[in-house]
């Protein structure tokens, strides 16, 4: 395995190459707001083991650029950017990042999209859970009065580090930025709608999140008629939690051979009945489909 920093489309990058890479597109991953690319640094190396190449970036307003203030804008086009340079790639994106992959999936030929507790497009209109909400609300007069968004270690043992040890929580604490300003209530305000692209996707999430609600992520699978897996032992940030190589290692494994969403017919037709829409028409229930994501939106609470 070679781990080289280098620069990329002007983003600072970490590229990892495989000591025996397989026949496939590079993998860009794509970090949450006031993380960086040093989040990737474990599934990097699992996916290097599966012969996968990866590049994590820094986008703009993070790492060495934390600081300063940028748009969602902005941060899209530099993410644009290094996803052209790299040509037809599977892009990886976690939270905030995972907004960004599914922007870029409109405009570039994607290999595939994964999105690892992603905020969900703007069609999937749900709320977040009460401990981030409360945070965030802590956060309005800082907004306010022009400053970036800084939350407390405790805000974030509560939400988004929730899963992880005291010694854990001040480690990666230590290297959490401030949000952008300007990006952070630009998704605040207006989530992108995103169509769904062409490539193969997958959705995961873990059931102790408590930033991006399991909901949400459930109807963003259903909303791009994606693979959806839910793993129970896992809260916000996956990459940095104890059991989260359970997680990189499907992912990778996914990523070799991606796969698109497979649904059963349980009830199946028999040979003899035929498949003439009439006779679907006769034994389809009255019900309007659950596919539809207006539909779930109306559907009482989640037992999770």
């Amino acid at each position: 395995m070679q781990r080289a920093e280098t620069t990329i489309a002007g983003q600072r990058a970490v590229r990892v190459l495989p000591a025996s890479p397989r026949e496939g597109p590079p993998v860009l991953l794509l970090h949450g707001m006031g993380l960086g690319r040093w989040m990737w640094a474990r599934d990097q190396q699992i996916w290097a083991e599966l012969g996968l190449e990866s590049v994590a970036i820094d986008l703009p307003g993070h790492g060495l650029d934390a600081g300063r203030d940028c748009g969602f804008g902005e941060i899209l086009d530099a993410a644009d950017a290094v996803c052209k340079a790299l040509g037809s790639s599977v892009v990886v994106g976690h939270s905030m990042g995972g907004m960004v992959a599914q922007a870029l999936s409109q405009e570039n030929d994607l290999s595939a999209m994964v999105l690892v507790c992603s905020l969900p497009p703007g069609q999937v209109n749900t709320l977040p859970p009460r401990q981030a909400l409360f945070a965030g609300i802590k956060q309005l007069r800082r907004v306010a009065r022009g400053r970036h968004v800084r939350f407390s270690k405790e805000d974030y043992r509560k939400t988004g580090l929730n899963v992880l040890g005291p010694d854990t929580v001040d480690e990666v604490y230590a290297q959490i930025t401030e949000w952008p300003r300007q990006a952070s209530m630009d998704l605040l305000l207006k989530r992108p709608s995103v169509t769904a692209p062409s490539c193969p996707v997958l959705v995961t999430y873990g059931l102790q999140d408590r930033v991006c609600p399991p909901r949400a992520a459930r109807l963003t699978g259903d909303h791009y008629d994606a693979v959806t897996w839910r793993f129970d032992d896992l809260g916000h940030v996956p990459p940095l939690e104890p059991g989260g190589e359970r997680l990189a290692q499907a992912v990778g494994e996914w990523i070799c051979s991606p796969t698109r969403r497979k649904v059963v017919e349980v009830d199946a037709f028999s040979p003899g009945e035929g498949v003439g829409q009439d006779v679907r028409q006769q034994r389809r229930p009255k019900a309007r489909p659950r596919s539809h994501v207006r539909r779930f939106r109306r559907r009482g609470p989640d037992p999770d």
